[in-house]
Protein backbone atom coordinates (compact mmCIF):
# COMPACT_ATOMS: atom_id res chain seq x y z
CA UNK A 1 0.00 0.00 0.00
CA UNK A 2 1.50 3.50 -0.91
CA UNK A 3 1.92 5.73 1.95
CA UNK A 4 0.65 9.41 1.55
CA UNK A 5 3.76 10.70 0.81
CA UNK A 6 4.46 8.42 -1.88
CA UNK A 7 1.30 9.49 -3.62
CA UNK A 8 1.23 13.09 -3.46
CA UNK A 9 4.84 13.75 -4.32
CA UNK A 10 4.99 12.94 -7.81
CA UNK A 11 1.85 15.86 -8.35
CA UNK A 12 3.78 18.39 -7.01
CA UNK A 13 6.41 18.68 -9.61
CA UNK A 14 4.24 17.87 -12.36
CA UNK A 15 5.73 20.06 -15.61
CA UNK A 16 2.64 21.65 -17.86
CA UNK A 17 4.07 23.94 -20.39
CA UNK A 18 1.83 25.76 -22.46
CA UNK A 19 2.63 27.97 -25.84
CA UNK A 20 -0.03 29.95 -27.57
CA UNK A 21 0.41 32.57 -30.29
CA UNK A 22 -2.02 35.03 -32.60
CA UNK A 23 -0.77 36.34 -35.70
CA UNK A 24 -2.13 38.66 -38.18
CA UNK A 25 -0.91 37.92 -41.79
CA UNK A 26 -2.04 40.79 -43.90
CA UNK A 27 -1.28 43.50 -40.67
CA UNK A 28 -4.96 45.09 -41.85
CA UNK A 29 -7.53 43.34 -39.36
CA UNK A 30 -8.98 41.31 -41.75
CA UNK A 31 -7.37 37.98 -40.98
CA UNK A 32 -5.81 36.31 -37.85
CA UNK A 33 -4.17 32.84 -37.46
CA UNK A 34 -4.31 31.13 -33.72
CA UNK A 35 -2.79 28.14 -32.30
CA UNK A 36 -1.30 26.56 -29.28
CA UNK A 37 0.21 23.41 -27.60
CA UNK A 38 0.29 22.29 -23.80
CA UNK A 39 0.68 19.69 -21.61
CA UNK A 40 -2.02 19.01 -19.07
CA UNK A 41 -1.92 17.29 -15.97
CA UNK A 42 -5.12 15.84 -14.29
CA UNK A 43 -4.93 15.91 -10.80
CA UNK A 44 -6.06 12.83 -8.96
CA UNK A 45 -7.84 14.12 -5.81
CA UNK A 46 -7.29 12.42 -2.41
CA UNK A 47 -10.92 10.73 -3.35
CA UNK A 48 -9.99 9.25 -5.74
CA UNK A 49 -6.94 7.31 -3.99
CA UNK A 50 -8.44 6.93 -0.98
CA UNK A 51 -11.81 5.56 -2.05
CA UNK A 52 -10.13 2.79 -3.29
CA UNK A 53 -9.70 1.80 0.15
CA UNK A 54 -12.95 1.98 1.18
CA UNK A 55 -13.53 -1.86 1.66
CA UNK A 56 -10.42 -2.94 2.57
CA UNK A 57 -10.04 -4.70 6.45
CA UNK A 58 -9.87 -4.20 9.05
CA UNK A 59 -13.34 -3.50 9.35
CA UNK A 60 -16.44 -4.09 10.98
CA UNK A 61 -17.75 -7.92 11.50
CA UNK A 62 -20.95 -7.79 10.08
CA UNK A 63 -22.40 -11.82 10.89
CA UNK A 64 -25.36 -13.58 8.44
CA UNK A 65 -28.39 -14.54 10.47
CA UNK A 66 -30.49 -17.17 8.57
CA UNK A 67 -34.17 -18.18 9.34
CA UNK A 68 -34.33 -21.75 10.56
CA UNK A 69 -30.39 -22.04 11.08
CA UNK A 70 -28.91 -24.10 13.55
CA UNK A 71 -26.47 -22.82 16.12
CA UNK A 72 -23.33 -23.25 13.83
CA UNK A 73 -25.75 -21.39 11.07
CA UNK A 74 -26.28 -18.62 13.46
CA UNK A 75 -29.53 -19.01 13.92
CA UNK A 76 -31.65 -15.74 15.10
CA UNK A 77 -32.37 -16.07 18.75
CA UNK A 78 -36.25 -13.62 19.20
CA UNK A 79 -35.04 -12.88 23.60
CA UNK A 80 -34.62 -10.24 25.36
CA UNK A 81 -31.08 -9.95 26.31
CA UNK A 82 -30.23 -9.86 30.29
CA UNK A 83 -27.57 -7.21 30.57
CA UNK A 84 -27.17 -3.54 29.61
CA UNK A 85 -23.69 -4.32 27.97
CA UNK A 86 -22.55 -5.14 24.50
CA UNK A 87 -23.31 -8.21 24.15
CA UNK A 88 -26.13 -7.75 26.29
CA UNK A 89 -25.98 -11.76 27.80
CA UNK A 90 -25.54 -13.49 24.55
CA UNK A 91 -22.46 -14.99 23.09
CA UNK A 92 -20.74 -13.19 20.04
CA UNK A 93 -20.67 -15.56 16.70
CA UNK A 94 -17.19 -17.01 16.82
CA UNK A 95 -14.73 -15.39 14.50
CA UNK A 96 -11.36 -17.21 13.45
CA UNK A 97 -9.01 -14.19 13.25
CA UNK A 98 -5.46 -13.66 11.37
CA UNK A 99 -4.35 -13.73 8.04
CA UNK A 100 -3.34 -16.70 6.22
CA UNK A 101 -0.30 -16.99 4.22
CA UNK A 102 -1.50 -14.61 1.03
CA UNK A 103 -2.73 -12.11 3.14
CA UNK A 104 -6.46 -12.75 3.45
CA UNK A 105 -8.61 -13.51 6.77
CA UNK A 106 -9.14 -16.88 7.53
CA UNK A 107 -12.13 -18.22 6.57
CA UNK A 108 -13.38 -15.45 4.67
CA UNK A 109 -12.78 -13.84 0.76
CA UNK A 110 -12.80 -9.86 1.41
CA UNK A 111 -12.94 -7.58 -1.68
CA UNK A 112 -10.25 -5.31 -1.51
CA UNK A 113 -9.07 -2.23 -3.35
CA UNK A 114 -5.73 -1.28 -4.13
CA UNK A 115 -3.53 1.16 -6.66
CA UNK A 116 0.26 1.20 -7.69
CA UNK A 117 2.15 2.71 -5.16
CA UNK A 118 3.91 5.17 -7.89
CA UNK A 119 0.14 6.25 -9.35
CA UNK A 120 0.80 9.36 -11.51
CA UNK A 121 -1.39 12.08 -12.48
CA UNK A 122 -3.20 10.97 -16.07
CA UNK A 123 -1.93 14.01 -18.68
CA UNK A 124 -2.77 15.18 -21.85
CA UNK A 125 -1.45 16.81 -24.83
CA UNK A 126 -2.96 19.11 -26.27
CA UNK A 127 -2.52 21.15 -29.32
CA UNK A 128 -4.99 23.28 -32.04
CA UNK A 129 -4.76 26.37 -34.67
CA UNK A 130 -7.49 27.78 -36.08
CA UNK A 131 -7.75 30.93 -38.81
CA UNK A 132 -10.33 33.60 -38.23
CA UNK A 133 -11.40 35.57 -41.78
CA UNK A 134 -13.54 38.89 -41.54
CA UNK A 135 -16.09 38.78 -44.18
CA UNK A 136 -17.71 42.37 -43.92
CA UNK A 137 -18.30 45.07 -41.60
CA UNK A 138 -20.64 42.58 -39.15
CA UNK A 139 -19.30 38.85 -39.99
CA UNK A 140 -16.86 36.63 -39.63
CA UNK A 141 -16.01 33.03 -40.71
CA UNK A 142 -13.38 30.74 -38.82
CA UNK A 143 -11.88 27.09 -39.32
CA UNK A 144 -9.91 24.91 -37.24
CA UNK A 145 -8.83 21.61 -35.69
CA UNK A 146 -7.54 21.01 -32.60
CA UNK A 147 -6.56 17.70 -31.50
CA UNK A 148 -5.16 15.58 -28.11
CA UNK A 149 -3.02 12.75 -27.12
CA UNK A 150 -4.14 11.15 -23.73
CA UNK A 151 -1.71 8.81 -21.22
CA UNK A 152 -1.59 7.43 -18.01
CA UNK A 153 -5.21 7.46 -17.95
CA UNK A 154 -6.15 5.36 -14.79
CA UNK A 155 -8.33 2.05 -15.72
CA UNK A 156 -12.00 2.98 -15.21
CA UNK A 157 -10.97 6.57 -15.20
CA UNK A 158 -13.49 7.99 -17.56
CA UNK A 159 -16.91 6.40 -16.36
CA UNK A 160 -19.08 9.13 -15.33
CA UNK A 161 -20.28 9.32 -12.13
CA UNK A 162 -17.59 7.69 -10.50
CA UNK A 163 -15.39 8.80 -7.32
CA UNK A 164 -12.43 5.97 -7.09
CA UNK A 165 -11.67 3.90 -10.21
CA UNK A 166 -10.26 0.64 -10.78
CA UNK A 167 -11.02 -2.50 -12.24
CA UNK A 168 -11.15 -6.14 -11.01
CA UNK A 169 -8.07 -7.86 -11.70
CA UNK A 170 -8.58 -10.84 -9.32
CA UNK A 171 -9.84 -12.99 -11.88
CA UNK A 172 -9.49 -15.57 -14.01
CA UNK A 173 -11.14 -16.77 -17.45
CA UNK A 174 -13.45 -20.22 -17.08
CA UNK A 175 -12.93 -20.31 -13.20
CA UNK A 176 -17.27 -21.10 -12.84
CA UNK A 177 -16.59 -23.97 -15.34
CA UNK A 178 -13.15 -25.32 -14.34
CA UNK A 179 -14.31 -25.63 -10.69
CA UNK A 180 -17.85 -26.85 -11.50
CA UNK A 181 -19.28 -24.09 -8.96
CA UNK A 182 -21.17 -20.90 -9.18
CA UNK A 183 -18.97 -19.47 -7.01
CA UNK A 184 -15.46 -18.25 -8.62
CA UNK A 185 -12.11 -19.44 -6.80
CA UNK A 186 -10.11 -16.34 -8.10
CA UNK A 187 -6.50 -15.96 -9.24
CA UNK A 188 -5.91 -14.90 -5.81
CA UNK A 189 -8.68 -17.70 -3.11
CA UNK A 190 -7.60 -15.37 -0.57
CA UNK A 191 -9.89 -12.33 -1.40
CA UNK A 192 -12.89 -11.44 -3.78
CA UNK A 193 -12.71 -8.90 -5.96
CA UNK A 194 -9.40 -6.76 -6.20
CA UNK A 195 -10.16 -3.25 -7.32
CA UNK A 196 -7.02 -1.73 -8.38
CA UNK A 197 -6.20 1.46 -10.04
CA UNK A 198 -2.80 1.90 -12.46
CA UNK A 199 -1.81 4.21 -14.90
CA UNK A 200 -2.49 1.57 -18.06
CA UNK A 201 -5.29 3.25 -20.28
CA UNK A 202 -4.66 5.66 -23.04
CA UNK A 203 -7.21 8.68 -25.36
CA UNK A 204 -7.05 10.81 -28.74
CA UNK A 205 -9.23 13.18 -30.15
CA UNK A 206 -9.06 15.17 -32.68
CA UNK A 207 -11.78 17.72 -34.54
CA UNK A 208 -12.47 19.87 -37.10
CA UNK A 209 -14.69 22.70 -36.37
CA UNK A 210 -16.22 25.54 -38.82
CA UNK A 211 -18.03 28.91 -37.27
CA UNK A 212 -20.08 32.26 -38.82
CA UNK A 213 -20.87 34.93 -36.63
CA UNK A 214 -22.46 38.56 -37.18
CA UNK A 215 -22.84 40.73 -34.69
CA UNK A 216 -24.76 44.74 -34.79
CA UNK A 217 -26.85 47.09 -33.16
CA UNK A 218 -29.42 45.31 -32.47
CA UNK A 219 -28.44 41.58 -32.11
CA UNK A 220 -25.84 38.57 -33.02
CA UNK A 221 -25.87 35.14 -34.79
CA UNK A 222 -23.56 32.43 -34.27
CA UNK A 223 -23.53 28.98 -36.80
CA UNK A 224 -20.97 26.76 -35.55
CA UNK A 225 -20.32 22.87 -36.55
CA UNK A 226 -17.92 20.47 -35.34
CA UNK A 227 -16.92 17.53 -36.71
CA UNK A 228 -14.66 15.08 -34.30
CA UNK A 229 -13.66 11.77 -32.80
CA UNK A 230 -12.60 10.25 -29.47
CA UNK A 231 -11.25 7.05 -28.66
CA UNK A 232 -9.88 5.62 -25.53
CA UNK A 233 -9.11 2.35 -24.23
CA UNK A 234 -10.39 3.93 -19.94
CA UNK A 235 -13.69 1.77 -19.10
CA UNK A 236 -14.11 -1.67 -17.50
CA UNK A 237 -14.59 -4.33 -19.79
CA UNK A 238 -14.89 -7.97 -19.61
CA UNK A 239 -11.67 -8.66 -18.78
CA UNK A 240 -9.14 -6.42 -17.11
CA UNK A 241 -6.55 -7.88 -18.98
CA UNK A 242 -5.04 -5.53 -22.23
CA UNK A 243 -7.39 -3.34 -22.52
CA UNK A 244 -6.07 -1.80 -25.42
CA UNK A 245 -7.99 -4.57 -27.09
CA UNK A 246 -10.97 -2.70 -26.47
CA UNK A 247 -10.03 0.79 -27.64
CA UNK A 248 -12.58 2.75 -29.77
CA UNK A 249 -14.91 5.38 -29.50
CA UNK A 250 -15.32 7.51 -26.16
CA UNK A 251 -18.42 6.99 -23.78
CA UNK A 252 -18.51 11.36 -24.84
CA UNK A 253 -18.02 10.73 -28.36
CA UNK A 254 -20.20 12.52 -30.70
CA UNK A 255 -18.93 12.92 -34.00
CA UNK A 256 -21.33 15.81 -35.48
CA UNK A 257 -22.30 18.65 -33.43
CA UNK A 258 -24.11 21.55 -35.21
CA UNK A 259 -24.99 24.82 -32.99
CA UNK A 260 -26.98 28.24 -33.39
CA UNK A 261 -27.36 31.23 -31.20
CA UNK A 262 -29.07 34.48 -31.84
CA UNK A 263 -30.83 37.22 -30.75
CA UNK A 264 -32.38 40.42 -32.16
CA UNK A 265 -34.02 43.68 -30.35
CA UNK A 266 -37.02 44.99 -32.33
CA UNK A 267 -37.23 48.12 -33.27
CA UNK A 268 -39.99 50.33 -31.79
CA UNK A 269 -42.20 53.43 -32.67
CA UNK A 270 -39.48 56.04 -31.51
CA UNK A 271 -41.42 58.33 -33.34
CA UNK A 272 -44.45 58.07 -31.93
CA UNK A 273 -45.63 59.60 -28.20
CA UNK A 274 -44.12 58.16 -25.13
CA UNK A 275 -46.78 55.91 -24.01
CA UNK A 276 -46.10 54.11 -27.63
CA UNK A 277 -42.22 54.38 -27.16
CA UNK A 278 -42.54 52.96 -23.77
CA UNK A 279 -44.79 49.98 -25.16
CA UNK A 280 -42.96 48.88 -28.27
CA UNK A 281 -39.72 49.78 -27.22
CA UNK A 282 -37.59 46.85 -25.50
CA UNK A 283 -38.87 43.92 -27.33
CA UNK A 284 -36.83 41.32 -28.01
CA UNK A 285 -36.09 37.63 -29.40
CA UNK A 286 -33.68 35.34 -28.94
CA UNK A 287 -33.27 31.49 -29.59
CA UNK A 288 -30.91 28.66 -29.40
CA UNK A 289 -30.66 25.28 -31.82
CA UNK A 290 -28.75 22.17 -30.87
CA UNK A 291 -28.22 19.00 -32.91
CA UNK A 292 -25.98 16.51 -32.04
CA UNK A 293 -25.18 13.01 -33.11
CA UNK A 294 -25.92 10.45 -30.25
CA UNK A 295 -23.39 8.91 -27.74
CA UNK A 296 -21.76 5.33 -28.26
CA UNK A 297 -22.87 2.61 -26.27
CA UNK A 298 -21.75 -1.08 -26.10
CA UNK A 299 -24.52 -4.39 -26.05
CA UNK A 300 -23.43 -6.23 -23.13
CA UNK A 301 -24.77 -8.65 -20.44
CA UNK A 302 -25.09 -7.77 -17.04
CA UNK A 303 -26.55 -11.03 -15.87
CA UNK A 304 -24.89 -13.96 -13.96
CA UNK A 305 -23.58 -17.37 -14.61
CA UNK A 306 -26.09 -19.65 -15.25
CA UNK A 307 -24.98 -23.01 -16.85
CA UNK A 308 -27.33 -25.94 -18.69
CA UNK A 309 -25.01 -28.92 -17.68
CA UNK A 310 -24.94 -32.52 -18.93
CA UNK A 311 -27.21 -34.33 -17.65
CA UNK A 312 -30.51 -32.88 -17.16
CA UNK A 313 -32.56 -35.97 -16.24
CA UNK A 314 -34.73 -35.94 -12.81
CA UNK A 315 -32.23 -37.05 -9.91
CA UNK A 316 -29.13 -35.82 -11.47
CA UNK A 317 -26.27 -35.13 -9.91
CA UNK A 318 -25.82 -31.68 -8.72
CA UNK A 319 -25.21 -29.03 -11.68
CA UNK A 320 -22.71 -27.67 -12.26
CA UNK A 321 -20.48 -30.80 -10.62
CA UNK A 322 -17.54 -32.79 -11.60
CA UNK A 323 -20.25 -35.68 -11.91
CA UNK A 324 -22.34 -33.36 -14.21
CA UNK A 325 -20.47 -30.74 -15.55
CA UNK A 326 -21.82 -27.51 -17.66
CA UNK A 327 -21.65 -27.66 -21.24
CA UNK A 328 -23.52 -24.75 -22.41
CA UNK A 329 -25.65 -21.15 -21.16
CA UNK A 330 -29.10 -21.77 -20.37
CA UNK A 331 -31.17 -19.12 -21.73
CA UNK A 332 -30.18 -15.24 -20.45
CA UNK A 333 -27.11 -16.48 -18.47
CA UNK A 334 -24.26 -14.27 -18.73
CA UNK A 335 -20.89 -14.43 -17.96
CA UNK A 336 -19.98 -16.05 -20.90
CA UNK A 337 -16.31 -16.30 -19.30
CA UNK A 338 -17.46 -17.71 -17.06
CA UNK A 339 -14.81 -15.60 -14.59
CA UNK A 340 -17.51 -14.38 -11.72
CA UNK A 341 -17.71 -10.58 -13.05
CA UNK A 342 -21.21 -10.22 -14.21
CA UNK A 343 -19.95 -7.74 -17.39
CA UNK A 344 -19.67 -9.46 -20.47
CA UNK A 345 -20.37 -8.50 -24.38
CA UNK A 346 -21.97 -11.10 -26.83
CA UNK A 347 -21.06 -11.82 -30.31
CA UNK A 348 -21.65 -8.78 -32.82
CA UNK A 349 -22.85 -10.74 -36.15
CA UNK A 350 -23.32 -6.88 -37.47
CA UNK A 351 -23.24 -3.09 -35.93
CA UNK A 352 -26.46 -1.97 -38.15
CA UNK A 353 -28.99 0.00 -36.16
CA UNK A 354 -32.48 1.60 -37.26
CA UNK A 355 -31.88 5.11 -37.94
CA UNK A 356 -35.96 5.77 -37.67
CA UNK A 357 -35.86 7.99 -34.34
CA UNK A 358 -39.08 6.28 -33.39
CA UNK A 359 -37.36 2.73 -33.71
CA UNK A 360 -36.21 3.80 -30.31
CA UNK A 361 -39.88 2.99 -28.85
CA UNK A 362 -39.74 -0.54 -29.95
CA UNK A 363 -36.07 -1.15 -30.35
CA UNK A 364 -33.13 0.12 -32.94
CA UNK A 365 -30.49 -1.95 -32.46
CA UNK A 366 -32.08 -5.57 -33.85
CA UNK A 367 -31.46 -8.62 -31.39
CA UNK A 368 -30.01 -10.46 -34.78
CA UNK A 369 -27.28 -8.35 -34.53
CA UNK A 370 -26.14 -10.28 -31.72
CA UNK A 371 -25.13 -13.96 -30.66
CA UNK A 372 -24.24 -15.80 -28.17
CA UNK A 373 -20.75 -16.45 -27.88
CA UNK A 374 -19.04 -20.20 -27.46
CA UNK A 375 -19.66 -21.92 -24.09
CA UNK A 376 -16.61 -20.22 -22.18
CA UNK A 377 -15.77 -17.54 -24.54
CA UNK A 378 -16.31 -14.41 -24.51
CA UNK A 379 -17.98 -12.33 -26.89
CA UNK A 380 -16.08 -10.63 -29.94
CA UNK A 381 -18.00 -7.33 -30.00
CA UNK A 382 -16.16 -4.01 -30.11
CA UNK A 383 -16.50 -1.69 -27.86
CA UNK A 384 -18.86 1.23 -28.21
CA UNK A 385 -19.51 0.69 -31.93
CA UNK A 386 -23.50 1.58 -31.05
CA UNK A 387 -25.16 4.43 -30.96
CA UNK A 388 -27.57 6.25 -28.59
CA UNK A 389 -30.50 8.26 -30.03
CA UNK A 390 -29.57 11.85 -31.23
CA UNK A 391 -30.54 14.66 -29.90
CA UNK A 392 -32.13 17.86 -31.38
CA UNK A 393 -33.93 20.68 -29.99
CA UNK A 394 -34.62 24.61 -30.27
CA UNK A 395 -35.82 26.99 -27.98
CA UNK A 396 -37.33 30.42 -28.31
CA UNK A 397 -37.52 33.40 -25.93
CA UNK A 398 -39.77 36.54 -26.24
CA UNK A 399 -38.76 39.12 -24.01
CA UNK A 400 -39.62 43.35 -23.17
CA UNK A 401 -36.98 45.17 -21.62
CA UNK A 402 -38.72 48.51 -19.39
CA UNK A 403 -36.67 50.75 -17.12
CA UNK A 404 -38.72 51.90 -13.94
CA UNK A 405 -35.77 54.35 -13.28
CA UNK A 406 -32.46 55.14 -14.43
CA UNK A 407 -30.97 52.56 -12.81
CA UNK A 408 -33.35 50.11 -12.68
CA UNK A 409 -34.79 47.89 -15.09
CA UNK A 410 -37.63 45.28 -15.48
CA UNK A 411 -37.73 42.23 -17.72
CA UNK A 412 -40.48 40.40 -19.11
CA UNK A 413 -39.73 36.91 -20.54
CA UNK A 414 -41.90 34.63 -22.39
CA UNK A 415 -40.09 30.97 -23.05
CA UNK A 416 -40.55 28.18 -25.47
CA UNK A 417 -38.38 24.93 -24.74
CA UNK A 418 -38.12 22.32 -27.41
CA UNK A 419 -39.87 24.47 -29.40
CA UNK A 420 -40.73 21.78 -32.04
CA UNK A 421 -42.00 18.96 -29.89
CA UNK A 422 -39.24 16.73 -30.94
CA UNK A 423 -39.18 13.48 -28.85
CA UNK A 424 -35.27 13.01 -27.72
CA UNK A 425 -35.40 9.41 -26.11
CA UNK A 426 -32.51 8.52 -24.12
CA UNK A 427 -31.22 5.52 -22.05
CA UNK A 428 -31.65 2.51 -24.55
CA UNK A 429 -31.31 -0.60 -22.49
CA UNK A 430 -27.93 -2.24 -23.09
CA UNK A 431 -28.84 -5.39 -21.69
CA UNK A 432 -28.62 -8.00 -24.13
CA UNK A 433 -30.73 -10.69 -22.78
CA UNK A 434 -33.56 -7.89 -22.23
CA UNK A 435 -37.11 -8.36 -23.33
CA UNK A 436 -36.68 -4.50 -24.68
CA UNK A 437 -33.04 -4.85 -25.51
CA UNK A 438 -32.37 -1.77 -27.83
CA UNK A 439 -35.08 0.02 -26.71
CA UNK A 440 -35.17 3.37 -25.04
CA UNK A 441 -36.46 3.76 -21.65
CA UNK A 442 -36.92 7.65 -21.52
CA UNK A 443 -36.96 10.63 -22.99
CA UNK A 444 -35.86 14.09 -22.03
CA UNK A 445 -38.84 16.59 -22.30
CA UNK A 446 -41.49 17.30 -24.11
CA UNK A 447 -42.16 20.82 -25.17
CA UNK A 448 -43.09 23.13 -22.27
CA UNK A 449 -43.01 26.97 -21.47
CA UNK A 450 -42.72 29.37 -18.70
CA UNK A 451 -42.92 33.03 -18.06
CA UNK A 452 -40.62 34.81 -15.97
CA UNK A 453 -39.39 38.41 -14.61
CA UNK A 454 -36.16 39.69 -13.58
CA UNK A 455 -35.03 42.67 -12.38
CA UNK A 456 -31.64 44.32 -13.05
CA UNK A 457 -30.32 47.40 -10.68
Amino acid sequence: MATQKERTTPCSTRFSPRLGFAWDPTGNGDWVVRGGFGIYNNWLTSANVQEEFRGSPPGLVMPTFFAGGTATAQAPIFVLGNSSKPPFGFVFPTFQGGLNAQGGVVGTNFSIGGINPHLKSPKADIWSVSVERKISRVFAASVGYSGSHSYDIVGNGNAIGLVSYGVDINVQPGDLITHQSIAPTRLNPSFGSISYADNNRYGNYNAIFFDFKGRSSRGFIDFSYTRSRSKDDALAYPTPFNPSAYYGPSIFDVPNRFSLSWNYSLKGFNDRGAAVRRLSGGWGLSGTTIFQSGYPFTAQNFNSYNPICADTSPGAATCPSTANPAVGYAPGSGDYNADGNNLDYPDAVSYHQLTDNKAWLTGAIPKSDFAVPTFGQGGNEKSNLFRQPNFFETNINLYKDTAITERVNFQFRFEVFNLFNRANYANPDVNFPDGNFGAATASHEPRFWQLGGRISF
